[in-house]
């Protein structure tokens, strides 16, 4: 926020799956059918949620929607988190934990 981005938290999958389609469904129902709908910029979505993995909630959003970009981000290695989501045959980003949120100059 501090930045002036809008940010939207979840704790869950679940819970990411609940807003994400909410607001896919507000956004389809004001635009054209063959439009490239993406309700929010990018997603971040962590690998290890309390209950599922980032990389289910992440196919389930990428089958409704493929167009969304989604970054993953894990404590797990990168090289071998990246195997993993080749399974999603889409170019997606992982960030390495931990993540700082200091502007390098």
């Amino acid at each position: 926020m501090e930045r002036g981005h809008v940010v939207n938290l979840a704790q869950t999958g679940e819970k990411c799956l609940k807003i994400y389609s909410e607001r896919l469904y507000g956004v389809q129902s004001n635009t054209f059918a063959n439009s490239h709908i993406q309700p929010f910029d990018v997603l971040i979505l962590d690998y290890n949620l309390p209950d599922r993995n980032g990389l289910e909630i992440g196919k389930e959003i990428l089958a409704i929607n493929s167009h969304q970009r989604i970054i993953f981000i894990s404590g797990y290695v990168k090289d071998a988190l990246s195997r993993t989501l080749n399974e999603l045959n889409v170019p997606v980003e992982i960030l390495q934990k931990p993540v700082s949120n200091q502007i390098k100059s």
